[in-house]
């Protein structure tokens, strides 16, 4: 390869990086990160805004302070209901996306759900 070439391919790959994280810099990953309280009956609201078009998970980390299985059957993560037998899940989510106050989607840890 010609040294043109290689220094024409470098560019491009030089300017596609800068690109990249630029608009990775502007993208909303994460629109919150709230701690919730442990509390029966507690519920949590926030207002934030996406601007990426993707899948967006509600995340939950517990400490270890019960056996694994235990604890997805606690969280209703993936709970077996051979395993979990009469166990029920503890914690639940329910979320609203609206636009300008108008209602779009809802859903609810109660209901079945897959990952994409």
């Amino acid at each position: 390869m010609q040294l043109k070439t290689k220094f024409g391919l470098g560019l491009v790959a030089l300017g596609i990086a800068v690109a990249w994280n630029i608009w990775t810099r502007t993208r909303n990953l994460v629109p919150v990160d709230l701690p919730v309280s442990r509390a029966a009956g507690q519920s949590v609201t926030s207002n934030f805004t996406l601007n990426f078009d993707g899948l967006y998970l509600i995340h939950i980390e517990a400490q270890p302070t019960v056996p694994p299985d235990q604890l997805h059957c606690l969280l209703g993560v993936d709970a077996d209901p051979v395993e979990c037998g009469s166990t029920q899940p503890v914690l639940g989510a329910n979320w609203v996306l609206s636009n300008a106050g108008q209602e779009i989607r809802r859903g609810s840890s109660k209901e079945p759900h897959s990952a994409a």
